[in-house]
């Protein structure tokens, strides 16, 4: 499906390519930081073919394509002209300086920037998922747990879940507008086999406490935080001449040593505690805690405050195993949405719509909407 016409009408009533921060793309949304406000025309990017609704808010566009949202963010780009290596490098990406700055208006950035870091890695989280089912079905159904197939296979899914810190250093770094690689980098070398879990380590004369950072998510974001702001002081010291070798580098020599001495520990302590204080809401009034989240958890989905909470999910699962409050309320949810876009499928007559509308139903049946 060709979306350069839409994106056309898109790019003109967001303020053109010097209104937009940032592009990306979630499940069913392209998403376009802007810059001001003033700039853009919600209505005309509604009435543009092919644009199933708009959701504005926390200085950010959300076109909603459904399930071609990837050829949509493909051509947009393409009609743009964005790169992101290079518009707006020398800026974080933040967006809607012209918005009041009010707490919702702070949930939806720590919304949108859980999203961009979340989303990009979520299909290699699905399908290590179900290559876990597949086998599992293998072993207890078909008498296959002596077949080599199921060892590779539990590898699979170990590749997806266990070098978790290496798919989100990247997507970090991305939205932070770092090298990638570097993000990659950092998280490769945190579950390290050599330094990850390993007692009696030092670097420069700091010793480096024993952790496991398998599975883990704030690590490697802090460790990216820190690195964001070494990157912008050298871009103002270095001559441009040698920046190129030194500047990753000189990170680096920075970034690792703190990340492995400080904030991956604490990073890990947040998230072992989180996971403390979870548990004993849940012995304690988990009836109350599930009911509130699910009334809420459809009105949270809906203002895209869901991706608020990526992280902290991320967290419980590395230090529970499991989600004990998100995923069982959302079930239900999930699928009445599931059962309503059914409904309209089998009864729209719009074929962009009822594709949309079939999108959601088979998303759905993952327990993520979409």
């Amino acid at each position: 499906m060709n979306y350069r016409e839409m994106s056309k009408v898109v790019l003109e009533n967001v303020g053109g390519l010097d209104n937009i921060v940032f592009v990306e793309r979630c499940a069913s949304r392209l998403r376009i930081v802007y810059k001001s406000r003033s700039l853009v025309n919600i209505d005309a990017i509604k009435a543009a073919d092919k644009v199933a609704g708009v959701v504005a808010k926390g200085g950010e566009v959300q076109v909603i394509i459904g399930p071609n949202v990837n050829e949509a963010y493909n051509d947009f780009l393409e009609v743009s002209g964005y790169d992101e290596k290079s518009h707006g490098k020398e800026n974080l990406p933040a967006g809607g300086d012209d918005e009041k700055k009010d707490f919702l208006y702070y949930m939806h950035k720590v919304g949108g920037f859980s999203a961009s870091i979340f989303m990009p890695v979520v299909p290699a989280l699905i399908v290590g998922g179900l290559i876990l089912a597949i086998r599992n079905l293998m072993i207890n159904y078909f008498g296959m747990g002596e077949n080599p197939t199921v060892d590779v296979l539990l590898n699979i899914f170990r590749a997806g879940f266990n070098w978790l810190p290496i798919w989100i250093g990247y997507a970090t770094a991305k939205r932070l507008k770092l090298e990638p690689v570097l993000g990659g980098l950092l998280g490769a070398i945190l579950i390290h086999p050599n330094i990850c879990n390993v007692a009696g380590l030092s670097i420069f004369g700091l010793s480096i406490p024993q952790v496991d950072y398998n599975n883990s998510i704030l690590p490697v974001v802090m460790g990216l935080g820190l690195m964001y702001y070494i990157d912008k002081l050298l871009k103002k010291i270095l001559p441009e001449s040698i920046s190129y070798t030194l500047k990753p580098l000189i990170s680096m020599l920075i970034v690792v040593p703190a990340t492995l001495v400080f904030l991956g520990p604490i990073g890990t302590w947040v998230s072992r505690y989180v996971g403390m204080i979870m548990t004993a809401m849940m012995d304690r009034a988990g009836w109350l805690a599930v009911t509130v989240f699910a009334v809420l958890n459809p009105y949270i989905v809906m203002l895209g405050l869901d991706k608020a909470t990526a992280n902290l999910q991320a967290e419980l699962h590395a230090a529970m195993g499991y989600d004990p409050i998100k995923l069982p309320t959302a079930l239900i949810g999930n699928m009445a949405a599931g059962g309503t876009a059914l409904a309209i499928a089998a009864v729209q007559k719009d074929k962009d719509k009822k594709g949309i509308s079939e999108t959601v139903k088979q998303t759905e049946k993952y327990k993520k909407t979409g």
